[in-house]
C-alpha cells in the first residue's frame, strides 16, 4: 500500500538518492532522459520548496517515488497543438526507484495529480517523455494521455525527441 503526500525539506536526500538510482537504470536501458547536470539537486529542493513536488511512500515510510506538478512549462510546450492551453497543469519528472518499479507506482503518482486538477478545477494536464522512454509512454496512455505531438529540447537537442501528452480533464 503507497500513499501520497506533498514532499518537504528532510525528504531532499531520499528524493535524491531515488532519483539517481532512476537515472542510472534509465541510462542503462538507453533513455537519455535526464543527464548529469539536469535535473540536479538545487532543481529537486526547488521543486519541494516550491510545494510543487509530490513523494509517494510505502507503509513503512520508504519513498518509492516522486512526481511535480506545477503550472510552468518549458518553451517547446507553447508550440505545440494542445487541445486545451489555458487551464493546464504540467507533470514533470515522474520518478520511480527501480526498487518500486512494476507495482503502479508512477500510475498512482499520475492519478494524484488529476486529482489535484480536478479539485483546482483544472481542464488539462500536459506532460512530456523521450521518445525512448517507453515504460513512461506506456503509464501515458494506460491513464488516457493523448500523444499530440513531437518536439526536440532546446536545452538538450542532443539526447532526440520528447513526446508531449494531453489529458482534458472532467470534473
Amino acid at each position: 500500500m503507497f500513499s501520497t503526500r506533498r514532499a518537504e525539506s528532510n525528504d531532499l536526500a531520499a528524493v535524491f538518492s531515488v532519483f539517481q538510482k532512476a537515472r542510472e537504470k534509465m541510462q542503462q536501458a538507453g533513455i537519455e532522459q535526464w543527464t548529469l547536470t539536469y535535473p540536479n539537486y538545487e532543481i529537486l529542493a526547488a521543486d519541494i520548496k516550491t510545494g510543487s513536488m509530490f513523494v509517494i511512500q510505502n507503509e513503512a515510510k520508504q519513498i518509492a517515488g516522486f512526481v511535480v506538478l506545477d503550472n510552468k512549462s518549458s518553451a517547446e510546450y507553447h508550440q505545440q497543438p494542445w487541445q486545451e492551453n489555458k487551464s493546464v497543469l504540467f507533470i514533470h519528472r515522474v520518478v520511480v526507484s527501480p526498487d518500486f518499479q512494476g507495482q503502479g507506482v508512477a500510475t498512482q503518482l499520475i492519478q494524484h495529480c488529476e486529482a489535484i486538477a480536478r479539485t483546482q478545477k483544472i481542464k488539462a494536464i500536459h506532460s512530456s517523455t523521450h521518445f525512448r522512454n517507453i515504460p513512461m509512454q506506456y503509464v501515458f496512455l494506460k491513464n488516457d494521455y493523448s500523444q499530440v505531438s513531437a518536439f526536440i529540447m532546446q536545452d538538450r537537442p542532443n539526447i532526440g525527441e520528447f513526446f508531449a501528452y494531453e489529458k482534458l480533464i472532467d470534473y
